[in-house]
């Protein structure tokens, strides 16, 4: 999809490439933008045929110099919104969760899914709910019963099972042998 959009941007653009630098400009430009940042400015550089590393350099800086410039006027863009009668409510809930540390934004977040959750199961009928007590009440039993019947194999694998297994093992534990000592043999003929 970045791909195609960005094949679309370099037609438009196509006449401009020409004016020197103007490859490296671009590139720039689209690593700022918010859409592509680097991977949209990375495959303009690779459709532009220009080199890697050069390009790399080119929209690694582009795509980070926004942050500084956003930090900085964050403030008076918050400012702005205040004052305009559309963007007051997102201005203050910017703000709300601007204040907030990232623990107290998940806290606040989970516990709004938390409530959420709860009014669905609410809103669920008395039978719906007896079909999940049932359900998880079923989940319980299989797991009692899968914990029981591996406690019965355990106690059912006696020492002939294990000498079958010894006795089946035992050309691959050769072979390993044979490997490592090969193994050994190679280094010291090097040595």
């Amino acid at each position: 999809m970045a791909k195609r959009f960005v094949t679309k941007i370099l037609a438009s653009l196509s006449t401009f490439l020409a004016i020197p630098l103007m490859k490296e400009i671009l590139i720039f430009v689209l690593s700022m933008s918010p859409i592509l940042e680097l991977r949209g400015g990375l495959i303009a550089a690779s459709l532009l045929h220009m080199n890697p590393i050069e390009s790399y350099i080119i929209c690694v800086i582009g795509n980070i110099l926004p942050i500084p410039l956003i930090l900085l006027f964050f403030d008076r863009v918050l400012e702005w919104m205040r004052k305009g009668k559309k963007l007051k409510k997102i201005a203050k809930k910017i703000e709300e969760i601007r204040k907030m540390s990232i623990v107290q934004y998940l806290r606040y977040y989970l516990e709004k899914e938390e409530i959420e959750r709860k009014k669905n199961k609410n809103q669920l009928i008395p039978e719906e709910e007896n079909e999940e007590e049932e359900k998880e009440e079923n989940e319980i039993k299989l797991a009692k019963n899968k914990k029981v019947k591996k406690e019965e194999d355990e106690e059912n694998f006696d020492e002939e099972t294990r000498a079958e297994i010894d006795n089946e093992m035992k050309p691959v534990l050769e072979l390993k042998e044979l490997l490592k000592a090969n193994e050994k043999i190679k280094y010291d003929f090097i040595l």
